[in-house]
């Protein structure tokens, strides 16, 4: 799980995992041959993306690419819901949401990306809009499928554990150039409750201000997501968070 990229020249790009979700932002004008670049370059076998700011800017291959950009799809027993939170208002996108994880009840996990945050220690923090709709959502009961709501906009990687769903924000690939000191809490981590500074806080788990990549393993019984940061050439687990 990558998000703002920002058509920024990365070996992440080639890491060749079964499924890659691009939570928004993958290029940073939306022009056709920003794509073109990117995805000749991309290893992944499926590419589920969602539409970030930057990529409605100067152009539209994003939307007429997915032509629907609010979408489902199903892999066996676990679906993803992928948002366009970008151009659709709350309420469409929690009709919409509601909807699709009604229909599929029966589905093992749901996972759901949306490019605005929900909780986040980034520049932007918590949306407390979102933040609300998903908990919920969660409070409600009716979708204990759900395992893990992906976002990104803010550059930073965080995670976030609200009852036993995890909130990610996954956009730490734009680190690549930006010094950690631009985060408003001035260091490369964040850990433990930040319920002082932003709504959720209380949720909070760590943070990083690092070059990566969010890996994402279903297992039989348990669902494993790996940080993983990008140092030259060495990518390594930096945190590990083991659902059941």
């Amino acid at each position: 799980v990558i998000s703002d990229l920002h058509t920024i020249d990365t070996q992440l790009w080639k890491i060749n995992n079964d499924l890659t979700l691009i939570v928004g932002d993958l290029t940073n004008g939306g022009l056709t041959e920003e794509y073109i670049t990117i995805f000749q370059s991309f290893k992944t076998k499926c590419i589920f993306p969602v539409v970030g700011n930057h990529d409605t800017y100067f152009g539209s291959f994003m939307k007429d690419m997915l032509n629907q950009t609010n979408y489902v799809h199903c892999v066996n027993d676990t679906c993803f819901i992928q948002l366009d939170v970008v151009t659709y208002s709350l309420n469409d996108i929690k009709q919409f949401l509601i909807q699709k994880l009604t229909e599929n009840k029966a589905a093992s996990h749901i996972f759901i990306s949306q490019h605005y945050e929900s909780y986040s220690t980034g520049e932007f923090r918590t949306d407390e809009n979102f933040a609300k709709m998903y908990e919920q959502i969660i409070d409600s009961g009716e979708y204990p499928n759900i395992r893990a709501i992906f976002t990104g906009h803010d550059h930073v990687f965080a995670a976030f554990k609200y009852q036993n769903v995890f909130t990610f924000v996954v956009g730490a690939i734009s680190k690549l150039d930006t010094p950690y000191t631009d985060s408003w809490w001035g260091s490369r981590e964040l850990h433990g409750d930040v319920s002082q500074f932003l709504y959720g806080g209380q949720h909070h788990l760590d943070s990083f201000m690092r070059l990566g990549q969010l890996r994402v393993q279903i297992n039989t019984n348990t669902i494993v997501y790996s940080f993983c940061i990008l140092e030259g050439t060495n990518r390594q687990v930096l945190v590990e968070y083991t659902q059941v």
